[in-house]
C-alpha cells in the first residue's frame, strides 16, 4: 500500500491500484497480477465510452465469453459484489 501511495504522489495521479487473482476451470488455471495501475487511465475509460461498450456486451445474454476474457469477467464480478455489499455502499440499486 505504501508503494501505491508513493507512486500516485510521484506521478501526480488520483491514485494507483494493484490487483491479482487465480481462476481454475476445466483443468486449466490462470493467474494474473497487474501492479500500479493508474486510476486516471481507468477513469478515462468512462469518458471514452469504452467501459460502457464492454459492460453492455457482458450484460447481453447473447455475449459469448471467450476463455481469454474470463479474468476480466471475474474481476468485474468482484467489483459488482463489492458494490452490492452494504458494508461498502449505502442506498439501493433499484
Amino acid at each position: 500500500m505504501e508503494n501505491l501511495c508513493k507512486k500516485a504522489d510521484e506521478d501526480g495521479n488520483t491514485g494507483a491500484i494493484t490487483y491479482l487473482g487465480v481462476f481454475g476451470s476445466g483443468g486449466n488455471q490462470s493467474n494474473w497480477i497487474n501492479n500500479e495501475v493508474d486510476t486516471d487511465r481507468l477513469l478515462a475509460l468512462i469518458e471514452s465510452n469504452a467501459a460502457a461498450k464492454v459492460l453492455a456486451c457482458i450484460g447481453n445474454n447473447d455475449y459469448v465469453i471467450r476463455a481469454h476474457r474470463i479474468q476480466g469477467i471475474i474481476m468485474l464480478l468482484a467489483w459488482v459484489s463489492d458494490m452490492l455489499n452494504p458494508e461498502y455502499t449505502q442506498g439501493s440499486w433499484e
